[in-house]
């Protein structure tokens, strides 16, 4: 074996599949058992050397206090605006709710007036049938199909309500935001006290099917139901009539009072399409009934 060093040059380099890896440290990085900390949003440094003096004192006290101030001012600031803009987001959607709540109370108040003539047309008819062996045979016309019935929308104002919002609103408009939706509320209550009755009607109305052929009994009891939804159907005619008025002084931003309240009623109220209330005849025996 020959003691002269071999050739680096001549050495054959070894395959890249093969290189030497480095090293695995046996000790976790320092990083690892000591991980820093984030960096705070808000820092008060301490003073790099001690307070020596009563001024030195005062000064770093005062200090301190004027960054605080700056701080919560700032946070105020930023909190004022917030509240503002959540303000003026939930005066547009109030407002919009008002602008759709108004077209569809007009076109509810056609519909009832609609209704309200309708149904007097067949209480006419049915008080007007004459009875004959026991039996009242009569032929209602049905409803006009009209634009339907729209029940008027509060979910604005209940997002407003429940979602703490009343304290960043304006006290007039909160105020008269709250009487437009005691008025909503109320007649929610009265259509759904009208539709009862009305499914009620409809059913007497069919009793025996398709055949409109009543006994007297039958009828009274048919004519009596249908004043009662008479009477339900003007109370809520008026309600959204009053609604009308009162979310009307809420879009022009007018304080609701009961003198604001009378002079736009007399302005803008729509008039009644009847004069009259129905009333239940009293049932009188026929010529082909009355003993001789």
């Amino acid at each position: 074996m020959s003691d002269t060093p071999p050739n680096p040059a001549e050495l054959t380099p070894s395959a890249p599949g093969h290189a030497e890896q480095p090293p695995i440290p046996n000790q976790p990085p320092e990083d690892w058992e000591n991980p820093k900390d984030p960096t705070p949003m808000f820092d008060i440094h301490p003073p790099h050397h001690a307070a020596s003096t009563w001024r030195d004192f005062f000064i770093h006290i005062a200090t301190i206090v004027i960054g605080l101030l700056i701080a919560v001012g700032l946070e105020q600031i930023v909190e004022f605006f917030h509240h503002r803009h959540q303000a003026h987001q939930m005066q547009e959607s109030l407002r919009e709710e008002s602008l759709e709540n108004q077209e569809i109370a007009q076109t509810d108040i056609e519909t009832l007036d609609g209704w309200v003539r309708d149904y007097r047309a067949q209480m006419d008819l049915l008080q007007a049938a004459p009875v004959k062996e026991g039996k009242v045979a009569v032929t209602l016309t049905p409803p006009q199909i009209r634009n339907g019935w729209f029940p008027l929308s509060d979910a604005a104002w209940l997002n407003v309500r429940d979602g703490g919002g009343l304290p960043l609103l304006p006290r007039d408009l909160a105020g008269n935001y709250w009487r437009v939706n005691y008025v909503v509320q109320e007649a929610i209550l009265q259509g759904h006290d009208f539709f009862h009755t009305l499914y009620e009607v409809r059913s007497l109305q069919h009793i025996h099917g398709g055949v409109m052929i009543y006994t007297p009994e039958e009828r009274t009891q048919l004519v009596s139901r249908m004043i009662q939804m008479d009477g339900e159907l003007r109370n809520l005619r008026s309600t959204m009539g009053y609604f009308l008025l009162v979310n009307k002084l809420a879009l022009n931003n007018e304080k609701v009072t009961p003198a604001s309240f009378k002079q736009t009623r007399s302005e803008s109220l729509p008039p009644l399409p009847w004069t009259f209330t129905p009333t239940l005849q009293e049932e009188s025996p026929t010529a082909s009934e009355t003993p001789h």
